[in-house]
């Protein structure tokens, strides 16, 4: 039988690796550059995933995207922190009170910061994430190129991180172009790593 605190920790992998596919937006080589601070509104990925009205509303990045026939809707604060989460008709929401996020922009070259969430829903418990600065690149996507952060991600509970990656993540569109991300097991060594690619705008 598995435990209700192990059951708690296998669904809030689910939950990140929800966010991690939802947060691996991108961009097409064939479409028009985007213009400064323009955040596209849908994205079409090679995998078959969609994102659908994109937008940014009070310091949130909100979207809907569509993978392997589950919907997902999600609000993210600043593109990094995850508010709210709804995937397979099960919703799980974050409450960071009490702590300070920092958005990607203002992250000097080398600055770390762990920030904890109360998680509710359909999964419980606290959530911890850590991102570090690890500087700054030019990604280039076909006659287009913008100017990303390279950031490291840990994500999971305090005594059991789940996830790390990495993203090419734009802190002005708040949009990840690249996102790279290793599924760790309980005693942290790792399970797979997944990448996925800016591919399709609109």
């Amino acid at each position: 039988m598995v435990s209700g605190s192990q059951q708690g920790l296998d669904l809030l992998g689910k939950v990140l690796i929800g966010l991690a596919l939802a947060w691996g937006l991108g961009l097409p080589a064939s479409a028009a550059c985007l213009a400064e601070g323009q955040v596209p509104r849908t994205v079409d990925f090679g995998d078959g995933q969609v994102a659908r009205n994109i937008h940014v509303r009070d310091g949130l990045l909100i979207y809907e995207s569509e993978a392997g026939g589950q919907q997902t809707y999600s609000e993210v604060r600043f593109g990094l922190y995850p508010e709210v989460m709804r995937r397979g008709g099960k919703e799980n929401r974050f409450d960071w009170t009490g702590q300070v996020l920092i958005p990607a922009a203002d992250l000097a070259p080398g600055q770390e910061v762990e920030v904890r969430a109360k998680m509710s829903g359909a999964a419980s418990g606290v959530y911890v994430m850590a991102v570090t600065n690890l500087g700054t690149e030019t990604f280039a996507l076909g006659d287009c190129s913008y100017s990303v952060i390279h950031l490291g991600i840990r994500q999971g509970e305090a005594d059991a991180p789940i996830m790390r990656g990495d993203r090419r993540f734009d802190p002005v569109r708040w949009i990840t172009f690249q996102h790279d991300y290793t599924n760790l097991d309980k005693d942290g060594s790792p399970l797979r790593t997944v990448g996925t690619r800016a591919r399709v705008v609109d």
